[in-house]
């Protein structure tokens, strides 16, 4: 019975994946990528409730699709060498740092004590 549903859900990915591409005329693996990098934020958020996961989600999934471009030259600038680095990657990496950074930046903003990114501690 798990069989059956392992592939049921593995072809629904699939399904949405590819209506997604179209809708957000993107590759279908930058679309997963960007949904899995959502996914391992939204698990790794434990701290919240369950209507910011899932606001969350929606917005680290939104910006891993759009953002994807940005972030292979991001990543690409900063590996040394000269590697090119695949937009599904970087929709992942993208997707799963940005609502921490946006998390970041407003705790900031309403508590200047917040300890800054590499700075000293307070």
């Amino acid at each position: 019975m798990n069989e059956s549903l392992s592939t049921a859900s593995a072809s629904g990915l699939v399904v949405g994946a590819g209506l997604l591409s179209v809708l957000f005329d993107r590759d279908p693996s930058v679309v997963m990528c960007a949904f899995f990098g959502a996914v391992v934020f939204v698990l790794s958020a434990k701290e919240s409730t369950r209507l910011e996961r899932l606001l969350y989600l929606v917005v680290s999934f939104c910006v891993g699709v759009i953002g994807a471009d940005f972030g292979t030259r991001v990543l690409a600038d900063l590996l040394p060498g000269n590697y090119s680095v695949p937009a599904s990657i970087s929709a992942l990496v993208i997707s799963t740092v940005a609502v921490r950074l946006l998390q970041y930046g407003i705790r900031r903003v309403t508590n200047p004590e917040f300890p800054r990114i590499g700075g000293p501690k307070p």
